[in-house]
């Protein structure tokens, strides 16, 4: 049924029946939050439902449909996200389950900070489908494009947009599905933890990006877990995540389809996964740029497993601390693949192919002439097995680079064609 909203017929059915309505009185008295011209306003037992004409239109209260033809408009209200009463800071019950954005045009702004606003679908189905202009959105904790215990779908097919929220947004899910899809249009996207493609338990949160140079930022907000100053949490950019001895987690996407992008994170990011979870960033091409802290860019602990996929361009990875770039910790299993390019990678300890704890972490870089930076603990690295008394089984650290170019170590062990295996698993390759 949810297919029809969104079919090509149905859209200019509604455009073409809409373009020669005639506008209805709005009594300002009873809808005291709307302002512009609408082509029809009922209160029906499933919620307030709007359709507004080509002009600009503000929509101050929440509506279970809005159907929007043009304008530059302005929403206020609950924008595509299911209503619900919150009495002394606690949910007390579900309006409307469903609320559901149509916007054929126009540089539209979606404000609204509250809670599970903004294309959100916390208990309930909440969409936003905006077909053309550069828009902006600004939603509170899990918003644009994020669900808990429903479905929150946000898509943009048109524009140079803008994403921000603070923690849970930008698809994110518990406990079901979230979805932010744009189509093209350079974009930026930044929120504050758990944002851009973020699955938690039982959830499975994409964002796909189809076209343009993109801006992903996350985490500035909440300091590092680890107390490490000047380093902050992001759980972000292709992570899923579980809580530990309560919850296993679930699987998170960021798919960027083409353009160079640049990717800013902070600990537990760009492609990670944590207890029971799975991460993934992909790149499909373009001179991209990675930015992030601890366990980054192809990274997993605690049974579960990351990936980092970036299969064209000339790209440059940068990860601090600890864990970067194929990095496996406790049982865990994490890659870091790079097809092709003359790429430049800057890692920190435990990095570029290693694993410890029992974990396998993997490295793969395919064609190019590439430049590695790294201290010693890396590049094909097994460290310790004390957990469980080392569990009778062991590590892998596996470094590939099998471009044939000429490529740079700062390690003075390691260099261009060159293979060995060392101690517990250890695996180097350069060709």
């Amino acid at each position: 049924m949810l297919s029809n909203f969104f079919s090509h017929d149905f859209l200019n059915t509604v455009r073409r029946v809409g373009s020669g309505a005639s506008v209805v009185p709005l009594d300002h008295d009873k809808y005291p939050g709307l302002k512009g011209r609408f082509l029809a306003i009922r209160q029906t037992p499933a919620g307030l439902m709007l359709i507004g004409d080509k002009g600009p239109n503000v929509y101050g209260m929440d509506a279970s449909l809005i159907i929007d033809l043009g304008g530059d408009d302005l929403y206020l209200n609950n924008a595509g996200a299911p209503v619900f009463e919150i009495r002394e800071r606690m949910v007390s019950g579900i309006r409307y389950p469903t609320g559901l954005v149509i916007d054929f045009e126009g540089d539209d702004r979606y404000i609204t900070p509250k809670f599970a606003a903004v294309a959100s679908g916390f208990f309930g189905l909440g969409l936003i489908l905006d077909m053309a202009g550069n828009d902006f959105y600004n939603g509170g904790q899990l918003s644009l494009g994020a669900s808990f215990f429903g479905m929150g779908c946000l898509m943009d097919m048109a524009g140079n947009d803008t994403y921000v929220c603070s923690e849970g947004g930008q698809g994110c899910a518990f406990f079901g599905g979230a979805y932010l899809y744009d189509e093209k249009g350079n974009d930026l996207y930044q929120g504050a933890k758990c944002v851009q493609g973020f699955g938690g338990p039982s959830g499975l949160g994409q964002l796909h990006d189809v076209r343009g140079k993109d801006h992903y930022r996350a985490g500035w907000k909440h300091g590092s877990s680890y107390g490490t100053k000047g380093i902050y949490q992001a759980c972000s950019q292709g992570v899923g995540w579980g809580f530990r001895k309560r919850a296993g987690g679930g699987i998170g996407i960021l798919h960027d389809f083409g353009g160079n992008d640049l990717y800013e994170a902070g600990n537990f990011s760009q492609g990670t996964g944590y207890f029971l979870g799975l991460g993934i960033l992909r790149d499909d091409a373009g001179h991209d740029v990675y930015r992030g802290s601890r366990y980054c860019q192809g990274s997993a602990a605690h049974q579960a497993a990351g990936a980092l996929l970036d299969f064209n361009g000339n790209d440059v990875y940068s990860g601090k601390i600890a864990a970067n770039q194929g990095a496996a910790w406790d049982l865990s299993v994490a890659c870091l693949v790079d097809d092709a390019g003359n790429d430049r990678y800057k890692a920190a300890d435990f990095s570029l192919g290693a694993g410890a704890q029992n974990g396998m972490g993997m490295f793969f870089d395919g064609e190019g002439e590439d430049r590695y930076e790294s201290p010693a603990r890396a590049l094909g690295f097994s460290g310790d097995l004390s957990y469980g008394g080392g569990r009778n089984a062991g590590n892998m650290g596996v470094f590939l680079d099998m471009g044939g170019g000429r490529d740079f170590f700062a390690v003075k062990d390691r260099k261009n064609n060159m293979f060995c295996i060392q101690g517990n698993m250890e695996i180097f390759l350069d060709e």
